[in-house]
């Protein structure tokens, strides 16, 4: 039998190794839960100034003309549908070539009170709440040097948001196709993309 202080010793071992083990399992399941959590599209769009609409299978295409120095402004929920709350930190600017994104307003739920969209800020959202982002964005002021019924096209929006602590950034979709054409050599939608 070995001495009275070598037990002890063994004991605090085998103690805090299962301590440790504990710590190691609590923190590996919160990286799953938080690196696996995702945002989803909510139950809202809107597309004004939109030339055409038009619907292939579920998916929904809005259609707009690029014209220089023109805005094109849509709208799409953004939905927690997991178990926790997050915090929606930012809406990322997408600019590109063909247009930067002049404006990003918000406009929570109804059942908040929110009727009109106010400029962005952070918003807590509980499981099963949504918000609805607004966002405008400007065709530069020159025209590109793009061939006559040429488009371009995006269903997802680049958001931060946190959850449990988290910092995440995700591409969430918007719900539908946004598609921008140039217009033919009689500045008229093309006959392809009506």
């Amino acid at each position: 039998m070995p001495p009275p202080d070598v037990r002890r010793t063994g004991r605090r071992l085998r103690g805090l190794l299962a301590v440790a083990l504990v710590l190691l399992v609590l923190a590996a399941a919160y990286l799953i839960v938080t690196l696996r959590y995702a945002l989803a599209t909510g139950n809202s769009g809107a597309y004004p100034g939109a030339f055409a609409e038009s619907f292939a299978g579920d998916v929904r295409e809005a259609r707009y003309l690029a014209v220089p120095g023109r805005t094109i402004e849509y709208a799409f929920s953004i939905a927690n549908r997991g178990r926790l709350p997050v915090r929606l930190d930012k809406v990322l600017a997408a600019d590109g070539v063909d247009y930067t994104t002049a404006q990003i307003r918000m406009e929570p739920d109804s059942e908040r009170g929110f009727t009109t969209p106010v400029a962005f800020q952070p918003v807590d959202l509980r499981p099963d709440d949504q918000v609805i982002i607004w966002v405008t964005l400007r065709s530069p002021d020159q025209a590109q040097q793009r061939s006559e019924c040429g488009a371009f096209w995006f269903d997802t929006q680049r958001v931060r948001f946190t959850v449990l602590g988290m910092p995440r950034e995700q591409q969430v979709p918007l719900g539908h196709v946004i598609r921008v054409t140039t217009p033919d050599s009689a500045g008229q939608p093309c006959a392809a993309y009506k």
